[in-house]
């Protein structure tokens, strides 16, 4: 199954702000006008969806954040004129509201699948090139299914009577250029169900930036290493595995030590810029609950027979005293990147304090994720990772499933596709995806 998310990355989304929402020195601020200059809609606050269920003609309307500020100038100016509070920085608007479209799942296995997804890329460049349009223009409400009270736009008419007639000109001319900022950028991410047996592929497949390559390099050397190990590859337990059985369960160990080097990549300063998300840790962020996955979604060997605790400590042992899991071996890789001038500098991160940020959270360990995630499930001190979504399993198609030995894709969302699109590359994007997706799906189960 696939779904995607589609952010209209310069289009500033508000909520109306009603006149008792106003301090009492504010009064005088028309609604329209604090509405555009503060009211920001709460992450991820549904702002509509359509009356139709099912894709591809169901979509959700969400807000989403971005660090992102074309009224900088216009704010800067109301404030030295005493039209806003001097005691507000008008800098500190620099994360706003975004639109943000989310689809439905489409099974990209069944027969008419390309089909729905070319008509639901139809439907969204439709109402995105919609919404872009109006956001160049004068305030208005955000079209249907938006509910009532979200609007897009300049308040172009409020704000020059609501400005004495010695600042109106400059305040247009600011307003204007607020509104000539809209472009009809778009940021895709994409949430696809991948078979355990495929972890590793995709991994490889979707990673772009020189540290995360050699990253991934790592990952797969270490995971092979432990699976070519004698006490483990000799050990009854694998014995007794089909070729898919072992690839299902190279997929698993690879998905847990990824996560534990790039939770440790996260706590080394340069790695990730400071004001992204934490989820940005990875390429592929899981978006089910991150415990006996080999129970929950593996071929029917693995769902029916855990791994034996000989083994499971022989992956403890293994992964934890690994030094790709300690950040001075992150910040040696790092360093060498910039000596060799193939690490670009972010001048505008720079400005921001750095924080370590964590794949794996909680209070517990990296041992404690992996006895979680590959064991019983049970530990002293549970973990998790920033899922906002807790979504179930996708079923395959028969035939696949059989194939695969049982085998349950695990929704992932892709959290590193960074070129942006516009409404008119939308199709060719999603249908890369698809195509992608299905055919590095289809390179573990298929003879």
């Amino acid at each position: 199954m696939i779904g995607f998310e589609l952010e209209l990355s310069s289009v500033l989304i508000y909520a109306l702000l009603k006149d008792d929402k106003l301090a009492s020195a504010e009064k005088n601020i028309p609604p329209q006008v604090l509405t555009f200059l503060s009211g920001r809609v709460g992450y991820g606050q549904e702002v509509g969806r359509t009356a139709e269920p099912k894709p591809p003609s169901h979509f959700t309307l969400k807000a989403d954040t971005r660090s992102y500020e074309p009224r900088g100038e216009l704010l800067k100016y109301l404030a030295a004129k005493n039209y806003i509070p001097k005691s507000e920085n008008p800098l500190a608007f620099l994360v706003h509201s975004i639109l943000e479209y989310v689809t439905g799942p489409i099974d990209e296995h069944q027969a008419d699948a390309d089909q729905l997804f070319k008509t639901e890329a139809s439907i969204l460049k439709e109402h995105m090139n919609k919404i872009i349009q109006l956001a160049r223009g004068s305030q208005q409400a955000i079209p249907l299914p938006a509910q009532p009270g979200y609007y897009v736009g300049v308040p172009f008419v409020e704000l020059n009577n609501w400005v004495s007639p010695a600042d109106r000109e400059k305040v247009a001319e600011l307003a204007k250029d607020c509104a000539s900022k809209v472009n009809d950028e778009i940021y895709i991410q994409a949430t696809v169900g991948i078979v355990p047996s495929s972890i590793p592929f995709f991994f490889r497949n979707l990673t772009s930036s020189l540290i995360y390559i050699e990253a991934t390099n790592i990952i797969a050397e270490t995971v092979s290493q432990l699976m070519d190990n004698a006490a483990f590859k000799n050990d009854v337990y694998l014995q007794k595995m089909q070729r898919i059985d072992k690839d299902a369960l190279h997929g698993f160990l690879y998905l847990t030590f990824a996560y534990m080097v790039f939770d440790t990549m996260a706590q080394t300063e340069g790695v990730l810029n400071p004001g992204v998300s934490n989820k940005n840790a990875t390429p592929l962020l899981i978006q089910m609950a991150p415990e006996r996955l080999p129970q929950r979604t593996g071929t029917l060997y693995l769902r029916n027979n855990p791994l034996p605790e000989n083994l499971l400590k022989l992956v403890i042992d293994t992964f934890t005293t690994s030094k790709y899991c300690t950040v001075p071996y992150w910040q040696q890789q790092l360093q060498s990147l910039k000596q060799r001038k193939l690490l670009k500098e972010d001048a505008v991160a720079q400005q921001v304090p750095w924080r370590p940020r964590h794949l794996i959270q909680g209070d517990g360990s990296h041992t404690d994720f992996i006895c979680q995630l590959l064991g019983s499930g049970k530990v002293n001190k549970p973990v998790d990772t920033p899922n906002e979504q807790k979504l179930p399993g996708d079923k395959l198609p028969e035939k696949l499933e059989a194939q695969s030995l049982g085998q349950v894709g695990i929704p992932f969302e892709y959290r590193d596709l960074l070129v942006p699109l516009s409404p008119d590359t939308l199709l060719k994007s999603m249908l890369e995806i698809v195509e992608g997706a299905r055919s590095l799906n289809l390179l573990s189960i298929e003879d």
